[in-house]
């Protein structure tokens, strides 16, 4: 019974167990999916910041290369100020440059000037976009990062998941187990309880057959009383008529012995009823008190042993009217 006990009580914390289980394992797998959005996510996202990375690149590439035009450009200028310099120096004394031709370096030179500006421009704008670039590979990076992070984190749940799938079934199968020596022991059960009502039907057989015997010998002492006052009686009328009947009253007395033997052996007898009927009550008693304890016991089983033992009890309860 002990063992019994044991066996629901473990059946219980197991119950517990699995349900903690597949509560974790719920909350396991919606953090699985909420996981699986956000490195979807930051996959798309990533995919978006390569798409801006590449666009990036390919406006640098063309703002370099309208840099190098730039460039060619300026350095033509260049030379072509200088040439109109070279141009304009006087070719002797008193000789003087003509009008046209300093107007003509007045223009270049604001040509110039402003293609020196809109190259300036350009260069900040070739800082702004190179640190602009450096910012994207390192949030480009740090998403990979964090995704990589992510994966990991994935992979380890899932084989999380696999171990609790793998402990659910083995509680399972030892449940099944448990399950199983639970049938035995209600067999055994089962099986004790027909012995105890053929031990009850038996103590009620040997109940029926001494209270017969007790009333029989009961009957028999009473009327060995009866014959004995009647013999004691005729003693004394013996006595009264004289002691011409003295070896009447001999064999008389000696009757009466033997009566009075009988009379001892019927009380002997009845004494070994009443010892008999107290054995057999102490038996019956015995048998209730161990009823009672199982039955306690049961109250604290599976329902089917409560209905069992309720069962049993108004079987004996019928036995017993």
């Amino acid at each position: 019974m002990e063992r019994l006990e044991r066996l629901h009580m473990s059946l219980i914390a197991d119950s517990k167990e699995r349900k903690s289980v597949k509560q974790s394992l719920a909350s396991m797998m919606e953090d699985k999916s909420a996981k699986h959005e956000l490195i979807v996510d930051l996959e798309r996202n990533c995919h978006e910041l390569k798409k801006e990375a590449e666009n990036a690149e390919k406006t640098l590439r063309e703002r370099a290369a309208a840099e190098e035009a730039d460039q060619l450009i300026h350095a033509k200028l260049r030379e072509t100020l200088i040439a109109v310099s070279t141009g304009l120096e006087p070719s002797g004394p008193g000789s003087q440059a003509e009008p046209v031709v300093v107007a003509t370096s007045n223009e270049v030179l604001k040509d110039l000037d402003l293609a020196l500006r809109l190259l300036s421009a350009l260069r900040s704008k070739k800082e702004l976009l190179f640190k602009e670039k450096t910012e994207l590979a390192n949030v480009v990076k740090e998403f990979e990062r964090e995704r990589e992070s992510l994966q990991r984190a994935y992979q380890g749940t899932i084989h999380t998941v696999e171990e609790l799938k793998t402990k659910i079934k083995h509680q399972e199968s030892e449940l099944e187990v448990s399950y199983s020596e639970i049938e035995g022991l209600g067999r055994k059960v089962q099986s004790f309880m027909d012995e105890k009502r053929k031990l009850e039907g038996e103590a009620n057989s040997l109940r029926s057959k001494s209270l017969n015997h007790t009333v029989r010998l009961e009957r028999s002492v009473e009327t060995k009383s009866v014959e004995v006052n009647q013999l004691s009686k005729e003693i004394t009328a013996l006595r009264v008529d004289g002691k011409g009947l003295r070896e009447e009253l001999d064999r008389t007395r000696e009757d009466l012995s033997e009566a009075s033997e009988e009379l001892v052996r019927a009380r002997d007898e009845l004494n070994t009823v009443a010892e008999l009927r107290e054995s057999a009550d102490a038996k019956v008693a015995t048998l209730n008190d161990l009823l009672n304890a199982k039955e306690r016991n049961r109250k604290r089983r599976e329902p089917w042993l409560l209905a069992g033992s309720g069962l049993a009890t108004f079987l004996i309860s019928r036995a017993f009217m």
